[in-house]
């Protein structure tokens, strides 16, 4: 069994879908805004999308939700981890922190996981991007559409069996909360991270839009599906603060957390004495917004004893 797990974590490992990042390093660089270049990216693929069911008879007579579905499934693609992921990963367009000159074992030799055990010593770490003055890994972009498809699908067969849609959504949200227990996270990695929880959050929330409300995303004119001119789609909408790893601090395994503590550490510290990381969290701190995720989290997660902050204190021993 543990042979199949580790099989299926290097299956992961070695895809487009970079399964952690170390953001500490990129805390004192300023990169280039890729908003632009990633809205457009998105833009295209939904009208791809649009213009596939348009030309399908049988497409265009079914539901929004299943053709939102579609939508997400393009984005992500039906045989990768995430096409959106690897375009963020490998763009020309995009600048990207480590830059392109550094080598994949240089930069997981520079981050905190040069110490870390067997499988993340062979992960792709993701590397950061800017998006609209928020720094993440391009790993958020798997999770927005792969993990928000996931969600979405729980959510619609819930909603087939009977559950209010309220319900619904909340239950999609805390079965997603296993992908991060399990081989994407902490149950093989040993990485609880927040912020893949908030991507996948965002994903499912973009796909939610799509049909739902006054002005969704999608909309039929002339018999036509197409993307609603009142409701284009905008990263700014669901990228936020709380996507950057250095900002919203993952929780690791205690076996894990021990061979990296002295090097996530100095670069906790070193980050909170940038002034260019200070100005960022500023920011952060001005436009970040509580949502239904952090109270499932505060209550699914953050109440057991085992995923205690206390437990990795990294300000202690931070000088000013």
């Amino acid at each position: 069994m543990k042979k199949i797990l580790f099989s299926t974590f290097l299956l992961f490992a070695t895809s487009s879908f970079s399964l952690e990042t170390d953001q500490f390093i990129a805390s004192n660089i300023i990169l280039k805004d890729s908003s632009e270049i990633m809205n457009h990216y998105f833009s295209k693929s939904i009208q791809k999308s649009l213009e596939s069911i348009n030309a399908s008879s049988k497409l265009t007579k079914s539901s929004c939700q299943e053709l939102a579905y579609k939508v997400m499934e393009d984005a992500t693609g039906k045989y990768s981890i995430s096409k959106a992921s690897s375009y963020a990963s490998s763009s020309r367009e995009i600048e990207r922190y480590p830059r392109d000159s550094v080598s994949e074992r240089g930069y997981i030799r520079n981050s905190f996981y040069q110490h870390a055990w067997l499988p993340l010593q062979v992960v792709q770490l993701a590397r950061t991007i800017n998006i609209n003055g928020i720094y993440l890994g391009t790993d958020k972009f798997g999770h927005f559409t792969r993990m928000g498809m996931n969600y979405y699908k729980t959510f619609l067969k819930l909603i087939q069996n009977g559950t209010s849609k309220k319900e619904a959504i909340e239950k999609a949200i805390i079965n997603g909360f296993g992908s991060e227990y399990g081989i994407l996270g902490y149950g093989i990695g040993g990485v609880l991270s927040y912020g893949d929880l908030e991507a996948n959050y965002q994903g499912f929330m973009f796909a939610l839009d799509m049909c739902q409300g006054e002005n969704p995303i999608l909309t039929k004119v002339n018999n036509l599906w197409i993307e609603n001119p009142n409701h284009l789609f905008d990263l700014k909408s669901y990228f936020g603060p709380k996507m950057d790893e250095s900002y919203n601090l993952s929780f690791w395994r205690k076996p894990l957390y021990q061979k990296i503590e002295n090097k996530l550490h100095l670069e906790y510290c070193e980050s909170r004495n940038s002034k260019i990381f200070k100005e960022r969290i500023l920011f952060y701190n001005q436009i970040i917004q509580f949502n239904l995720n952090d109270r499932l989290i505060h209550e699914n997660i953050l109440t057991q004893s085992k995923y205690d902050r206390k437990l990795e204190n990294l300000e202690l021993g931070c000088d000013e």
